[in-house]
């Protein structure tokens, strides 16, 4: 199974093997990089989230690759004048370069997988106004345990969106996976926001493509997963389906 398609699905196991092969710390120290400010633990589950992290460092992470690797420290308030008009102080973002332009890239292109890759947990978006002129939308669902949390992280050519549907109290939780899932509780709040934002064309965003890399992608990554690939194997899937469906 491919890293792309694995994220696609959600599937934590791959992620764990991942985090154990990098080692945890390198998972913190890229999240931080990133613009997580949030103390993470280093223990082999922090890629699946086990910390608690704000809906604000999130969008300044996701924000981090789709900038190329560049980290934009955002600031609230950009200058500030007098009654008369005349400016008395400015602030400006800092911005760092903190991923390489290469990997942000491929982010951009494994959170993509949400939307491309077979079964992908970004699917249920298809309900929405959304895909006029071949538009591309990337994202990541997240459901934390009993259901108390649910996320959807959702990124275009030029805005980053971040959904969370939960509650601090962690005895507050829905019930099972139909009703508590980031793809049943975030998702559609996403879905709902974004083709408002299209429908109004003061806001200035368009759909399109994402843009191509800036860099040369010399990393192997248009692979497949060998199951969906091998056509004599999705024609033993089908069989076994048929006949579990028979049998039930």
């Amino acid at each position: 199974m491919t890293l792309r398609h694995a994220m696609a699905r959600s599937i934590n196991s791959v992620t764990v093997q991942l985090t154990d092969m990098v080692t945890p710390a390198k998972v913190v120290d890229a999240a931080q990089r990133c613009g997580i400010t949030s103390k993470l633990n280093p223990v082999a589950s922090v890629g699946l989230g086990p910390n608690d992290v704000s809906v604000f460092e999130m969008v300044n992470g996701y924000s981090t690759m789709m900038n190329h690797g560049e980290r934009v420290t955002p600031v609230l308030v950009s200058k500030i004048e007098d009654h008369d008009g005349n400016v008395i102080a400015t602030f400006q973002a800092e911005r760092k370069q903190v991923v390489d332009k290469q990997d942000a890239w491929l982010m951009t292109y494994m959170l993509r997988g949400g939307m491309e890759e077979p079964r992908g947990t970004s699917q249920g978006l298809w309900e929405w106004d959304l895909f006029d002129k071949e538009n591309e939308i990337g994202g990541k669902t997240g459901t934390s345990s009993e259901y108390v949390d649910g996320w959807y992280m959702g990124v275009t050519k030029d805005l980053v969106t971040g959904i969370w549907v939960g509650c601090d109290e962690r005895s507050i939780h829905f019930k099972n996976s139909h009703t508590g899932e980031g793809s049943r509780t975030a998702l559609p709040i996403f879905g709902v926001f974004l083709e408002s934002v299209y429908k109004d064309k003061q806001l200035g965003y368009t759909q399109g493509k994402f843009p191509e890399s800036t860099v040369e992608i010399t990393k192997s990554y248009k692979c497949e997963t060998p199951r969906y690939s091998d056509p004599n194997q999705n024609k033993v899937i089908q069989q076994i389906l048929m006949s579990r469906q028979t049998r039930g």
